[in-house]
């Protein structure tokens, strides 16, 4: 688990979302964020380089900035067949 006071910063910080990926050796272009909140998940996420999903389960009308997210999902259902899309529109080079 991860706290902002281990880390030394706090999401929508991209040196939250940098930190989080040293401690488990990923690269930015391997983690996908799924988050509910807009403003720290996914603009946060976008901004350390990540792909982000947006969960939005209240289908609620997103901020003015809302086309940064990849994709939206608004249940947990979804999620296996959305990252395998964001994954074969990587592949296809898009």
């Amino acid at each position: 688990m991860f706290s902002a006071n281990k880390l030394g910063a706090r999401k929508p910080d991209p040196g939250f979302y940098h930190a989080v990926l040293r401690e488990c050796g990923y690269a930015a272009s391997e983690v996908v964020m799924v988050g509910d909140n807009y403003q720290t998940d996914v603009v946060g996420a976008k901004q350390a380089g990540l792909r982000a999903i947006w969960y939005n389960p209240a289908v609620s009308p997103g901020p003015i900035n809302s086309s940064l997210h990849d994709a939206e999902i608004r249940t947990m259902r979804e999620l296996p067949a959305t990252l395998g899309k964001l994954i074969l529109h990587e592949m296809d080079g898009c």
